[in-house]
């Protein structure tokens, strides 16, 4: 991996070609994005032993060519294990890298322009950090703050001249509190959002014996909060055969399925089994709202077994996760920060993508949305979205699959809104 002394004056040296054609699209999302360039990491929950993936996130009005992040995570003894960019916004469009020194307890991370192709003005993932708490790690917060590595290396984005600036940040942290008992359990991560934004929720299983499936049952009572979507990517069910969520959004509910097939069942052991994608509406000050349990259609939570113990189920233990809604940011929209003035829906991110990819809309209004993916004859593969949206900024995570949660093929998809108002509609690449 290359230097970390050397990596700014790359930053600078990287030039961009930039058409006429993406200045106009700039200045179009800029005036629709209507925030400060500003970068953020999760706030979660975890316990001893556990593995965990805390998100960083960026939004950025103007074009950038780069971005360098050095972060300062507190304890030397708290174990990082890898960055991944994959499924971000800069997958395949930057030169990525990261250095990890355990000893300083540091992480560097930049993304440099790569062939003349510029960052595009948006909001959403950046990179993703891989963690694994050590075992019978003390209880405490582990904070995630920025700082200087080199006299040189702060935190920086160079926009497209090349020019370097400071932006916003907002400091994340992994608080070490929760012990699952030693028998099969279940349990959702506690998350820190501002209103206003997008952010996932990791769901966490221990299973002392292989599975065939998953079931969970979930209610959010709260108009706070929307369950967007549910993907395996990343996570220990990311061989899963089926995944699917069905999502019953006047009653706040959802029941998620996970399944195996019998020659590859979910091995026994413990960590990330589902991420679920909210969107934090913008209406409201402060709350904190409870991810819980329930039952649905008779269905609770529960595991099943696979047929050498004819798949019977069993009821494991489970603790709630908690949304801490703060006021809107910076970083975010809302009574904070001004509304979109204009309806909005930008090029998915990253464009090709495999597996995953964001879509980001903008609602000058509050109203029906429907956002559906179709194949080029014309065939209708998913629908993304079909309910009551609040005015402002949305993001939707589509995870490459069909509405029988069935891989796509590698090609050209089209992806259309429609609201009251008005209708849209973009291409996308899905290349594997």
């Amino acid at each position: 991996m290359r230097s970390i002394k050397y990596l700014m004056p790359l930053v600078f040296i990287f030039c961009a070609v930039v058409s006429g054609q993406d200045w106009m699209v700039d200045s179009f999302l800029a005036d629709s994005l209507s925030a400060s360039d500003t970068l953020w990491l999760d706030s979660l929950a975890t316990h001893s032993g556990e593995q965990v993936v805390c998100n960083i996130y960026l939004v950025n009005p103007d074009s950038l060519n780069g971005v360098d992040l050095p972060l300062r995570y507190e304890y030397s003894d708290f174990r990082i294990d890898s960055v991944s960019f994959a499924g971000g916004r800069v997958d395949n469009l930057f030169s990525n890298g990261f250095y990890i020194d355990s000893l300083q307890a540091t992480l560097h991370i930049h993304a440099l322009e790569l062939n003349g192709v510029s960052l595009a003005p948006g909001r959403g993932l950046l990179a993703r950090i891989f963690i694994t708490v050590p075992n019978e790690y003390p209880t405490r917060v582990i904070m995630f703050d920025t700082t200087f590595i080199l006299p040189e290396s702060r935190l920086t984005f160079v926009n497209r001249d090349n020019i370097s600036f400071t932006p916003q940040f907002r400091p994340g942290y992994v608080n070490n509190t929760y012990s699952p008992a030693l028998n099969d359990s279940l349990w959702l991560d506690t998350v820190d959002t501002p209103a206003g934004r997008p952010f996932v929720v990791l769901a966490h299983a221990r299973n002392e014996m292989p599975l065939f499936g998953i079931k969970i049952p979930l209610t959010y009572h709260s108009d706070n909060i929307v369950l967007d979507s549910v993907t395996v990517t990343g996570t220990r069910a990311s061989e899963a055969v089926l995944n699917d969520v069905l999502i019953h959004e006047a009653a706040r509910e959802a029941l998620v399925t996970l399944g195996f097939s019998e020659s590859a069942l979910l091995p026994a052991g413990s960590g990330p089994v589902a991420n679920l994608y909210f969107t934090c509406t913008i209406g409201g000050g402060s709350t904190s709202v409870v991810l819980d349990t329930t039952t649905i259609g008779a269905v609770p939570l529960h595991f099943q077994l696979g047929a050498n113990y004819d798949h019977v189920k069993s009821y494991p233990d489970f603790v709630p996760g908690l949304v801490k809604v703060g006021p809107p940011s910076d970083a975010d929209d809302g009574n904070g920060g001004p509304l979109p003035i204009v309806f909005a829906l930008e090029q998915n991110q990253p464009n090709p993508f495999n597996p995953t990819t964001t879509i980001t809309f903008a609602l000058p209004k509050a109203g029906h949305v429907s956002l559906e993916v179709y194949n080029v004859l014309g065939q209708k593969v998913r629908t993304l979205v079909n309910d009551f949206r609040t005015a402002g900024f949305h993001s939707v995570v589509f995870d490459g699959r069909d509405g029988n949660d069935a891989e796509l093929a590698s090609g050209v998809y089209l992806y259309r809104i429609k609201t009251d108002t008005n209708t849209d509609a973009r291409k996308m690449v899905l290349m594997k």
